[in-house]
């Protein structure tokens, strides 16, 4: 299963890199939130999970993605809020977007959030 694993992942992003170890952080090897739902697809047609539920989320990657925010406050500096804040979020379609959402919507220091979502046409962008 580990190799089946490491070869969907090295596969699906096209990674030079000939070994991927068990502790690589996919999203630092450049896999992206559509690419985690290809390789979820592949692993629900070619692994019998026994009646086990394979999650949507991407909750294996949370911690990863949270030690990249973190890296990111302290490297950003000592900024701290005063009042609630409004967030923008590009992308929260896709499964890593519809997370941070999800951790954003729970911050008591975050008043609003907009999720800017791309319209299917233009006619439905300009009058949305």
């Amino acid at each position: 299963m580990r190799e089946f694993l490491q070869g969907l992942l090295a596969n699906t992003i096209a990674s030079s890199q000939k070994k991927v170890e068990d502790d690589t952080d996919f999203f630092l090897l450049g896999l992206d939130s559509l690419q985690a739902i290809q390789m979820r697809s592949e692993i629900l047609k070619s692994v019998e999970l026994g009646g086990r539920h394979l999650g949507q989320n991407i909750d294996a990657a949370s911690t990863a993605v949270e030690k990249e925010m973190q890296a990111l406050i302290n490297k950003y500096g000592d900024i701290s809020a005063t009042t609630a804040s409004a967030v923008v979020v590009t992308g929260a379609a896709g499964s890593l977007g519809a997370y941070d959402v999800s951790k954003l919507a729970s911050n008591p220091d975050i008043a609003t959030t907009l999720c800017l979502v791309r319209a299917p046409t233009k006619s439905q962008a300009l009058f949305a």
